[in-house]
């Protein structure tokens, strides 16, 4: 599936599906608001190779840890998921080096 833009030359419409297949996309998000973002990327059929949010965080009176929305919509997806706790982080670093995504999308990601 490509997006269709109108006034767009027909033509592109399979030049992005071309590019689509062949893309590493790095999701970066952490709260509700970014979920719906990584849900449509996914939908389209856009490869998101890796989706980075921040680690668990105690919450409410109890200080229950919980994952971020971004985490639990990874994980009904499917798609890899890691928490650093910076970004200086040696083996997300490492990870990155490795995947060499071409594309990092960043929706509220807030480190």
């Amino acid at each position: 599936m490509a997006f269709i833009v109108p006034g767009v030359p027909r033509g592109i419409d399979r030049i992005t599906t071309d590019v689509q297949r062949h893309l590493r996309i790095v999701f970066f998000g952490t709260p509700k608001f970014a979920v719906p973002a990584l849900r449509l990327l996914v939908t389209r059929g856009w490869p998101v190779a890796m989706v980075v949010t921040a680690p668990d965080k105690p919450v409410g009176r109890r200080a229950v840890m919980t994952h971020s929305p971004v985490y639990d919509a990874a994980m009904e997806l499917g798609i890899p998921i890691r928490t650093p706790v910076n970004l200086r982080d040696e083996t997300l670093a490492m990870e990155f080096s490795e995947l060499r995504p071409d594309v990092c999308i960043v929706a509220a990601y807030g480190r």
